[in-house]
């Protein structure tokens, strides 16, 4: 295996979209209203991604300390031996630094102290997602905590930092992609859920059932446009969105053959999609 794929696995690449997207679509909102500077936008990203993968390395430390991982799981990065336990909870400790240390540069520049409270949440939600003794993914809360982090937090305080104030507006834009995320971890959840009941873990496919959960998937699915096509005011410009209609019909025909693992990646590329149109819309 080549050092960078190691590497990949260990910081579960494939979820960085999760992070990504929602940052991208702030700062094109951002430029669209005037307010985007590239310094600002670079400091954004960078503490971002850097919370969201030291949040990735906590989560694999505490699955592996826990016993939720083994080499079938999806997070496999202890398990296989590509890193230690004590290396991934080190570097966890360093990101999440680096973010911190980004987070307060940019508060005391620019005196933003409501800020602190939409960092502080993150950091506290980020934790506590996996670390004992909370662990909230496993008391069917992780959707909860990744509507929050993915969605309202991360955006509202990315568009505050461009503004320089809290933008109300920047609520609603972090809802279509915010529920795309979530249906990531839905899908996920589909996928483990019958180890996951072995292993006593709580989510909330374990709560309402698998048919519950496709119900909800496919209800986030539809909400997502909704919400964005309410956002840019039914323009012209959000006919752009119709476009991203014929991937979430392959989303309905892999959820409707219960092809989980197809599911998860499939949704993980969706967001990508559904990112990128809606930010060209929200630029038209």
């Amino acid at each position: 295996m080549s050092l960078f794929k190691r590497w990949c696995i260990v910081l579960r690449a494939y979820s960085w979209p999760a992070s990504i997207v929602p940052m991208v679509i702030s700062g094109v909102y951002s430029y669209k209203n005037g307010w985007f500077n590239w310094f600002d936008f670079c400091l954004v990203f960078f503490a971002g991604l850097s919370i969201h993968i030291g949040a990735n390395l906590l989560n694999t430390y505490y699955d592996y300390r826990n016993g939720v991982d083994d080499e079938s799981s999806d997070d496999i990065g202890i398990v296989k031996g590509l890193i230690t336990p004590s290396n991934a909870f080190f570097l966890s400790l360093l990101l999440f630094s680096l973010g911190a240390v980004i987070g307060l540069f940019i508060i005391f520049k620019y005196s933003l102290y409501n800020l602190l409270w939409i960092c502080v949440s993150g950091f506290l939600l980020a934790i506590i997602y996996t670390a004992n003794p909370f662990s909230l993914k496993y008391r069917a809360l992780g959707e909860i905590v990744i509507f929050l982090c993915f969605g309202p937090l991360i955006v509202t305080g990315s568009v505050m930092i461009m503004a320089k104030k809290f933008i109300l507006d920047s609520l609603y834009l972090s809802l279509p992609t915010a529920l795309l995320i979530v249906n990531i971890l839905l899908a996920n959840n589909m996928r483990d859920d019958s180890s996951d009941s072995q292993k006593g873990i709580k989510t909330a496919v374990d709560v309402f059932g698998i048919k519950a959960a496709k119900n909800i998937y496919l209800s986030f699915l539809l909400l997502s446009f909704v919400i964005a096509f309410f956002f840019l005011n039914f323009s012209m410009a959000s006919a752009v969105l119709i476009i991203g209609l014929f991937p979430a019909y392959n989303l309905f025909k892999v959820l409707r053959v219960a092809d989980y693992s197809a599911l998860v990646r499939e949704t993980s590329k969706f967001v990508l999609i559904f990112g990128f149109l809606f930010s060209v819309a929200i630029v038209l």
